[in-house]
């Protein structure tokens, strides 16, 4: 199968520091998905850094199923990212000042 690659982006209000605190702490993930219903650390002090493990849980009206991601890159107000189930799929975000106190996410 050939790689997929899909990528986007959103103009936020914050700082590139605020927004990474908030999309970092992925315990707050299933405030704003519509599948991803609850991620937890792995380690109780877990925390956005390299290495780190968390699992979440996702729903769909067909079924509910786990994962388990591992840190891959934590750098504050920079980016933040993640694999999946062992490379599964690869989640990444990053933050630059777009405008006084906007964040391109």
């Amino acid at each position: 199968m050939d790689q997929l690659e899909l990528s986007d982006s959103v103009v936020v209000a914050g700082t590139p520091e605020a927004i990474y605190e908030m999309v970092a702490d992925v315990t707050r993930m299933g405030e704003w998905s519509p599948i991803c219903k609850e991620c937890w650390w792995e380690d109780p002090d877990g925390g956005p850094r390299v290495g780190a493990r968390f699992h979440g849980r996702n729903e769909t009206p067909d079924r509910t199923w786990e994962t388990v991601s591992t840190i891959v890159a934590a750098e504050p107000g920079r980016k933040i990212a993640w694999v999946v189930n062992t490379n599964w799929v690869r989640w990444s975000y990053r933050f630059e000042l777009a405008d006084e106190g906007a964040t391109k996410v």
